[in-house]
């Protein structure tokens, strides 16, 4: 009686260990990742690091200066002026930098546009940071970011390098200044806010 008693124990022991092991043996060869381990922007690899040496913001600022140290949501908008639709995507991109909460100072976001409007976008939010990139312009400094954003769109696949058809893409840009995700137009801004909140917890900030 105490001899199968034991071998239930033993198998009982085995059974509980076994299944789990067996479980996340095949969730792994399913491609299935922890919640908290995925990240829903495209991952651009390796990252790009963003010149901005030589760039002065819309406001006067050296873009480099405001961007060094924090996590930058840099948008794009190429088009003239932000349409109804731009308007709606930047006003998402004003959420997800509220709900940072006290990690606000920490974060910032980043409006590359080729015509900025700057009275309407500064509307919309008054932290917003505003860059110039008109595609007509011939300066070295120009054609460097737009080197970089080309670079990052196909190192996180991309179908296209154009840079006009990137209209409406934001990046997560790192403390250091390299563009490390991508969110292809319109993506969820959920997943934008989701991703920024892991990386504030991960980097300590």
């Amino acid at each position: 009686m105490n001899r199968n008693r034991n071998r239930l124990v033993i198998v009982g022991i085995f059974v509980l260990f076994l299944v789990p092991l067996l479980a996340a043996i095949t969730l792994e060869r399913a491609g299935y990742e922890p919640e908290n381990t995925v990240n829903r922007g495209l991952l651009v690899d390796p990252p790009v690091p963003l010149p901005l040496a030589e760039r002065v913001l819309l406001d006067g600022q050296a873009a480099a200066e405001q961007t060094r140290g924090r996590w930058t949501l840099l948008h794009l908008i190429r088009q003239a002026g932000c349409d109804a639709a731009c308007q709606a995507r930047v006003t998402e991109l004003r959420q997800v930098h509220i709900a940072a909460g006290r990690y606000q100072n920490e974060v910032q976001v980043l409006l590359v546009s080729e015509t900025p409007d700057e009275a309407l976008l500064s509307g919309i939010y008054e932290r917003f940071l505003m860059l110039a990139n008109p595609a007509a312009a011939r300066e070295p400094e120009v054609a460097l970011l737009d080197t970089a954003i080309t670079a990052a769109a196909a190192r996180s696949g991309a179908a296209t390098d154009n840079w006009s058809a990137l209209d409406g893409t934001t990046f997560i840009v790192d403390p250091e200044g390299n563009l490390m995700l991508r969110y292809a137009p319109g993506y969820n801004p959920s997943d934008l806010n989701k991703d920024l909140k892991k990386l504030l917890k991960w980097s300590g900030r």
